[in-house]
């Protein structure tokens, strides 16, 4: 059937994504998503790195990553990464998702080449 395999919950696919006004303006500029939301997410990205450095990674995983870096460009558009080395820091992380997604599209197995 399928070989993608979850290894974390996935739960916050499922979370309604719309605020109250109440909730818009008592939104934290540093803490976009509320804790319910973060936590699934931030987990699922650190098995998906476990996975790419130390395990057998699967599609879902590169999802996961995927995600992570898309969440990363809107944060830093936002403005909410002001470190000077963020914007360079992302673009090592797009050009490994973009790596891992090719290795995969050419049959090859999805691992980070060290540098």
């Amino acid at each position: 059937m399928s070989d993608i395999h979850t290894s974390v919950a996935r739960e916050y696919l499922t979370l309604p994504y719309t605020y109250t006004l109440a909730q818009e303006l008592s939104a934290s500029e540093r803490q976009p998503l509320h804790l319910r939301k973060r936590e699934p997410l931030s987990s699922a990205v650190l098995a998906a790195v476990h996975a790419v450095g130390y395990a057998a990674p699967t599609v879902q995983h590169w999802r996961d990553l995927a995600d992570a870096a898309n969440l990363s460009e809107t944060l830093l558009v936002m403005g909410v990464f002001t470190e000077p080395e963020a914007q360079s820091l992302f673009a090592d992380a797009v050009a490994a998702v973009v790596d891992l997604g090719r290795k995969h599209g050419n049959g090859l197995e999805m691992r980070l080449n060290a540098v």
